[in-house]
């Protein structure tokens, strides 16, 4: 592992590790409202959910018990700029299941959540992902809030298929990189083969709450953290397990926070 100290106080992680493994995530658009252009209600149920190559919507969301059996897709742009949910993130899965992957190859521009999946923490969620999620394409969060991600699994019960960056994960405004908050279990592991870059005081990659942990956590890409940040944060009430494993592997760049 390397790591230096760069421009204002932000660390760079520039590696090829394994950070630690354990068991223990159109149309042209002007104003839109409080809704997505794309947009699928439940119940029901659709093979696909997808944004092409080449065009532009505000985001997509899958909401009241609608199922994708295969995969929610963003190939083109989304632009999500507004002030409230579900146009403040990219790609929202509300109480609605995806079966495959949720996957961007394109570009998402949010003022909170690039993808999500669940909607807040103090609320629970039945929204579950069965293929995992990929970024293969540039996610860039222009928010400061405290809930602002690239990627963010929240208060669900299960995700399954791993979380893999091979692209951008861009929140300099204050946002976090990829977060796993409140849930029985995830499986698959969280992979960086590319860039992340957070914001003060913001972790690129935080778990907590998380009762049953499957997969390992690592980065052979570049992730830089603004101020005090860690690069990779669990909490103190994680599961025993998931806390353990954190603190044998404590280094610099990977450490528990209260």
């Amino acid at each position: 592992m390397q790591m230096r100290v760069g421009l204002a106080g932000r660390r760079v992680l520039l590696a090829s590790t394994s950070i630690f493994a354990f068991v223990i995530g159109g149309s042209s658009t002007s104003a839109f409202a409080d809704s997505c252009a794309i947009t699928r209600t439940g119940p029901g149920s659709a093979a696909t959910v997808s944004n092409p190559s080449g065009a532009t919507v505000n985001c997509i969301n899958i909401q009241n018990n609608f199922t994708v059996t295969g995969n929610v897709s963003n190939a083109g742009s989304i632009n999500a700029n507004g002030s409230t949910a579900p146009t403040q993130n990219g790609i929202t899965i509300d109480n609605s299941s995806v079966g495959g992957a949720i996957s961007n190859s394109g570009t998402i521009t949010a003022s909170n959540i690039g993808i999500a999946v669940g909607t807040s923490e103090f609320v629970a969620n039945t929204a579950t992902v069965s293929g995992g999620i990929t970024n293969g394409g540039t996610t860039s969060i222009t928010g400061s809030s405290l809930t602002a991600a690239g990627i963010s699994i929240t208060n669900v019960t299960s995700a399954s298929g791993g979380i893999s960056n091979s692209g951008e994960i861009l929140a300099g405004a204050g946002g976090g990189g990829i977060s796993l908050q409140q849930m029985t279990s995830f499986s698959g592991g969280i992979f960086n083969t590319g860039t992340i870059v957070t914001g003060q005081d913001q972790s690129a990659i935080s778990a907590g709450l998380i009762s049953t942990f499957i997969g390992e956590v690592s980065n052979s890409g570049s992730i830089t953290v603004g101020g005090p940040a860690t690069v990779v944060a669990c909490r103190s009430e994680c599961s025993p397990a998931m806390s353990k494993t954190a603190g044998r592997s404590r280094r610099r760049a990977v450490s528990a926070y209260p």
